[in-house]
């Protein structure tokens, strides 16, 4: 909601050709997009457990949606994913509504 606002939806992805298929779809259907790092600094910021290898919060609140997409990113064994930051695109009584720009 910060920097995309209800404008766009955040991309976060770890492989460049399957995001590019998805930059190609959300054109075709005007859906408005914006890629978005992320870091080798959201996965140590999660580093910080005292009882897990990895915590599902950092210890500061920045860079929260490139953090979500980073822990997601340690689960997927090298698989193509692609995640995606809805929170601002989501219609106006705060529920999922299948389109990523209304």
């Amino acid at each position: 909601m910060v920097s995309l606002g209800k404008c766009a939806t955040g991309v976060f992805s770890n492989n460049n050709d399957f995001c590019h298929q998805f930059e190609q779809a959300s054109n075709l259907s005007k859906e408005r997009i914006w890629r978005m790092p992320i870091y080798k600094e959201n996965i140590e910021e999660m580093q910080c457990s005292q009882i897990s290898d990895l915590a599902n919060i950092g210890k500061i609140r920045d860079m929260g949606s490139s953090q979500v997409a980073a822990f997601l990113q340690e689960f997927v064994e090298e698989k193509p994913f692609i995640h995606l930051d809805i929170a601002g695109t989501a219609d106006s009584d705060s529920r999922g509504s299948g389109v990523m720009y209304g």
